[in-house]
């Protein structure tokens, strides 16, 4: 269950990288626990991941869902902005999923998991188109973004693990 979960969660963030046009956060050289990401598609902008008690948490635009099973806990998710520019966006994902399994004498299988993922831009970047603001902690535990509905910039946050 561990190794399928962490190579499902790869997957799931490496779709979310390819897809994007830009890596928001963290910026250039720098390292977080939240990965936000420009997509071409208002429904889906900005995309977000990141840990919320113990599991990944995936944010397109408002919609909050949970993207690991509920068998396993999350343990030091950082990501790691290794971009050469904006323009050719990459990033270092790395992070320990665990499961205890509870017999007599309780056991914790941890197993770690790292990947790095290409953002595949297109030329003419089309996501914000309202130039909302940039988004960030709201404070230890809400991260706070906006979205662009009919060209007004809204307001959104979620609770999330913020450095």
């Amino acid at each position: 269950t561990v190794e399928q979960n962490g190579i499902q969660l790869l997957q799931s963030i490496g779709y979310q990288v390819r897809d994007a046009e830009r890596i928001l956060s963290p910026e250039s050289g720098s390292v977080g626990s939240i990965l936000t990401l420009q997509s071409g598609s208002g429904g889906i902008n900005p995309t977000i991941i990141g840990v919320s008690s113990g599991s990944v948490i995936l944010v397109q635009r408002s919609t909050r869902q949970t993207i690991t099973s509920s068998q396993v806990a999350v343990e030091s998710f950082v990501v790691e902005n290794t971009s050469a520019s904006a323009a050719q966006g990459s990033v270092l994902v790395r992070f320990r999923l665990s499961r205890t399994i509870r017999l007599q004498a309780p056991r914790k299988y941890v197993q770690s998991f790292e990947a790095v993922f290409r953002a595949f831009p297109v030329d003419a970047p089309r996501g914000d188109s309202c130039h909302c603001a940039s988004p960030g902690c709201g404070g230890p535990t809400s991260y706070v973004w906006q979205v662009c509905n009919a060209g007004i910039c809204e307001t959104a946050q979620t609770q999330m693990q913020c450095p």
